[in-house]
């Protein structure tokens, strides 16, 4: 006899988890973009802009995933909304390493 799926509170803390990380991203986006505005980049705002695009996209997806199968279990995880929180951290970084090259290479004229 099988029984019906209890998912108990992990569905809760992992959107919990996946709300803080595109939380992270979003704070992180706006720092980039204002050190783009700070120092003349339209990369870094246009990068920043998409992390954001990208962060909120994230968290719709894995929310409305999380909210519409409650009872199933077995879920194989979202590898699209994977690719996507890898791929905006990784522009985060990327952008981030741009900037602070740049900042040390003023630094040192």
């Amino acid at each position: 006899m099988s029984y019906p799926c209890d998912p108990g509170l992990q569905p809760e803390r992992t959107l919990l988890a996946w709300r803080r990380t595109c939380l992270g991203l979003v704070v992180n986006s706006f720092l980039l973009m204002r050190g783009g505005a700070l120092h003349g980049e339209p990369a870094g705002i246009g990068a920043g802009l998409l992390v954001i695009v990208l962060a909120g996209w994230l968290y719709a997806r894995v929310r409305t995933r999380l909210r519409c199968a409650p009872g199933d279990c077995a879920s194989s995880p979202d590898r699209l909304a994977l690719m996507a929180a890898a791929g905006a951290a990784l522009l985060v970084c990327l952008a981030g390493a741009w900037h602070g090259a740049a900042l040390l290479h003023a630094a040192v004229r």
